[in-house]
């Protein structure tokens, strides 16, 4: 099978697209030709996507994130090539995809060319390594379109977690959108918690923070980190939230969170106080895979 696959340079949706490439390869054999689009060029990715010498022929185009659904479509308008994308097109346009990777938090109509999935596709697997004796804890940060941000709290909450859970070493680390004062606090808490180190997301290496869900028994997120608690649930790890407040309750991210509660993914903070223990998922999430075995029905065993 060839796929070209369309990147548009931001990483949370080119490893979503590579996430469901690794688990097609793992299916059938699979050639891969990769297109990277100029950003803020869309006039000039729409040419690109008909330049018939670019392409030598293709059973799939595949790509995450809207900079890459007009140049798919202008090149299956040019070559008449299938399209699937890991992200709901716009309404006015979605009929022209042939598969469409649609995460249950878009409350996207049914239809033969959406595929529910649980959250985004992700490269990542369990790979039963998890260390009881481990946990990791990711801090997101400000987005004012989305929620509000209270440093207090949520070191607060960090600390608390801390105190309570003495007996594991663990790893924090911060995310591009924490603000300045948010990481010298969380720097600062390895002075009152020596079990603790703090890893600034600037100084980590490529990989870090996936070798570290694959050590950690437990991880933590910051509600506000939709793809980072994904990752780690595919992990196989066992997921906490931490608290924010959204500006709009009833978001696509809160609705996100409401589903991983009711189906008993991931607790809350609440709960946790309570005496509720952070668990392992109930069943694998492996959504990367779902997707590839899906491509496969439709077009692999054709060929």
């Amino acid at each position: 099978m060839k796929i070209v696959a369309f990147f548009d340079g931001r990483p949370g949706h080119e490893k979503q697209t590579k996430g469901i490439l690794e688990a097609v390869a793992a299916l059938c054999p699979l050639h891969v030709e990769d297109v990277h689009l100029p950003p803020n060029s869309w006039f000039k990715n729409i040419l690109l996507s008909g330049n018939t010498s670019l392409f030598s022929g293709a059973d799939l185009l595949l790509g995450t994130g809207t900079a890459t659904h007009a140049p798919m479509l202008a090149a299956k308008l040019r070559h008449r090539w299938p399209v699937a994308t890991a992200m709901a097109p716009e309404p006015l346009w979605r009929w022209a995809f042939d598969l469409c990777f649609v995460p249950v938090h878009d409350s996207v109509k049914a239809a033969k060319n959406i595929f529910p999935t649980i959250g985004p596709a992700t490269p990542l697997t369990d790979r039963g390594r998890h260390d009881a004796a481990r946990g990791l804890i990711l801090v997101g940060g400000t987005d004012p379109k989305s929620h509000s941000w209270n440093d207090h709290e949520i070191i607060g909450n960090i600390m608390e977690i801390l105190a309570a859970e003495k007996d594991i070493t663990w790893h924090i680390s911060s995310s591009p959108r924490t603000p300045a004062i948010t990481e010298t606090a969380l720097s600062l808490l390895p002075e009152q918690f020596p079990s603790c180190r703090f890893f600034p997301y600037k100084e980590t290496p490529a990989g870090w923070v996936e070798n570290e869900y694959d050590a950690s028994g437990q991880v933590w997120v910051t509600a506000d980190s939709i793809s980072m608690i994904y990752e780690a649930l595919t992990a196989g790890c066992a997921v906490g939230l931490l608290p924010v407040s959204w500006r709009q309750p009833g978001n696509k991210f809160q609705r996100s969170i409401d589903y991983l509660v009711e189906h008993d993914f991931i607790r809350l903070l609440a709960d946790w106080r309570t005496g509720n223990r952070l668990q392992p998922p109930p069943a694998p999430l492996a959504e990367a895979r779902r997707c590839a075995e899906e491509i496969v029905r439709r077009w692999c065993q054709k060929n």
